[in-house]
């Protein structure tokens, strides 16, 4: 199978490059980095096929062949690409230009098993965003137009550079569905008294801990990054799992549970 896509020279380049790869092709294309002074200087794709000799423009897409996320909330890959492994996916990742240890940026991509027409890819895109991505990737990525820079990085950045490729199942657009729902369990909490005029929801958080609800399904701890604990979902038993998060996040006020992965039944959220 082939997917249709388009390079361009530079961001101020609108005259699209078409290209024409099989999976192969993209894996060495998405995986390798090209050394660079500045992003700037870095080639550019865009996951679209553009009518024939017309410029860049979002009225000028004809389809889509590969879903683009970028996600630069500091959410690590590898607290959603376990669950795309176990949904069967086929997918790469590679981190972007101005991404650090302290604050990762990353870019996933995933082929779709049948090219998209323009039209009805902000809506499947939202959906994907939704389901794959938890709502974590730039909202500006649904635009069909939108160019990326290929892999790229600095000498000195070199070896902070990420990449893989997973092989798979190409995303179904035509046939999207929610994978798995979560069923209901009873939570386990300490036998106190709610006081009167207190929210229940304040009740709660006060006297259950994350620990009561998780470790008597099955869920255990596997590490910490930085404010968050790691926890790793029944049935995965290497030291380094990570299928859901615990903790203060930068960009919310409290503590939140997180999960990643939508293969356990009855996963208590």
């Amino acid at each position: 199978m082939h997917y249709e896509y388009s390079f361009f020279l530079h961001t101020r380049d609108n005259q699209p490059k078409p290209r024409r790869s099989t999976l192969d092709e993209l894996q060495q294309i998405f995986c390798e980095p090209t050394i660079v002074r500045s992003k700037e200087d870095a080639r550019l794709f865009c996951p679209a096929k553009f009518q024939d000799g017309k410029r860049r423009t979002s009225a000028t897409v004809e389809t889509v062949s590969l879903a683009v996320f970028d996600v630069d909330c500091g959410v690590w890959w590898k607290e959603l690409t376990d669950d795309w492994k176990a949904k069967g996916l086929c997918f790469w990742v590679y981190t972007t230009f101005k991404s650090t240890v302290e604050s990762p940026r990353w870019r996933a991509i995933f082929p779709l098993a049948t090219p998209v027409a323009a039209e009805k890819w902000k809506g499947i895109w939202t959906h994907l965003s939704k389901e794959l991505l938890h709502d974590h990737a730039d909202a500006a990525c649904k635009d069909a137009a939108r160019m990326y820079y290929l892999p790229c990085c600095s000498e000195s950045t070199e070896s902070e550079f990420y990449s893989e490729f997973h092989p798979g199942a190409s995303v179904n657009a035509n046939d999207l569905h929610v994978w798995n729902e979560p069923s209901e369990v009873p939570v386990q909490t300490t036998a106190t008294t709610k006081e009167e005029g207190q929210r229940v929801g304040d009740w709660f958080n006060e006297n259950t801990t994350i620990d009561s609800i998780l470790l008597p399904h099955g869920w255990r701890k596997t590490g910490k990054q930085g404010n968050l604990e790691l926890w790793a979902r029944p049935g995965k038993d290497g030291s380094d799992d990570t299928s859901a998060t615990y903790g203060l996040r930068a960009t919310m006020a409290d503590e939140r549970f997180y999960c990643f992965s939508s293969s356990v039944p009855g996963v208590p959220l």
